[in-house]
């Protein structure tokens, strides 16, 4: 089966639509921190230069907490997947060490 990157790209927007994604948005205090601190730097710059580079600079802000926010959920869901494989089989987890162990004493 060939990936699909649309697939992920729909999870990853659905994801980011729940009440759930939205609320820990608004009420994480590391989110809401950094949110103030960029947006007060914006405001604090906002009379320095043009509204179309603010525009400018806020969208691509955003555009970069987007793009980060999507690779950490597709990053999450590639954890969930090998967690669920290593819970399923132990094996692959014990001969992963065993390897890795045994590469040190070389």
């Amino acid at each position: 089966m060939n990936a699909n990157p649309k697939i992920y790209f729909d999870l990853v927007n659905s994801l980011m639509e729940t009440k759930e994604w939205q609320d820990i948005e608004k009420n994480d205090p590391i989110i809401t921190s950094a949110y103030e601190e960029v947006f007060g730097t914006l405001e604090n710059i906002k009379d320095t230069i043009s509204i179309e580079t603010l525009d400018s600079i806020s969208r691509s802000i955003g555009d970069y907490a987007s793009a980060k926010a999507d690779c950490a959920a597709l990053y999450g869901i590639q954890v969930a997947i090998t967690m669920n494989e290593i819970i399923k089989d132990p094996s692959i987890y014990s001969n992963y060490i065993m390897e890795k162990y045994i590469s040190k004493r070389k």
